[in-house]
Parts: C-alpha cells; structure tokens; sequence
C-alpha cells in the first residue's frame, strides 16, 4: 500500500470474494464501481486496496465496452483460497 499502515486481511478478503467464481470455471469480471460496492469500502481505500492487488499481480483490470473490468488472476485464486482458509483457521481457534 502506498502509507505504513498494513492492508487489512478482511477487506482484502471483501475484493477477492467478490471477484471469486465457481471452481473451475473461468473468474468472473466485475466493474470498479460493482467490486468497490462488493468490497463495502469508499473510493480512496478502493484505489489504494486495487492498486495494491495490481502491483501483487493478483487482480488485472481489463478495458471493457463501458467501462473497466476487474477479474482475479490465477494468482488471486489462490491467494483468495489461502486467505479462506487462514482466516478459517483463526477462527476456529477463537
């Protein structure tokens, strides 16, 4: 993230589930308006968590007919299924 502060698991969690699809089937495209509403954050977090997602190459946003798409990359699956299950993890233990 462009500050110090760290970026929050659970927002980050917030974009990839909105960008996550149905295993095994190509990751759905989501516009930045669409995946900011998803993501339930206002529009400067929204950019500085997307450019974040960016520069880890976890998300690609894509020129659209309307407007630009977001969908998750290869990586962002996986790193959406880690998060999951780490976040699983610390809860059961709550």
């Amino acid at each position: 993230m462009t500050d110090a502060r760290r970026p929050d698991p659970y927002v980050l969690a917030r974009f990839l589930d909105a960008l996550w699809g149905p295993p095994g089937s190509p990751p759905p495209k989501r516009s930045k308006s669409s995946l900011q509403r998803a993501a339930r954050v206002n529009y400067e977090i929204f950019r500085r968590y997307l450019a974040y997602l960016e520069r880890l190459q976890l998300v690609e946003v894509q020129p659209g007919e309307r407007s630009d798409q977001v969908v998750l990359t290869p990586a962002g699956r996986e790193t959406h299924a880690r998060l999951q299950r780490w976040i699983a993890d610390l809860l059961s233990e709550w």
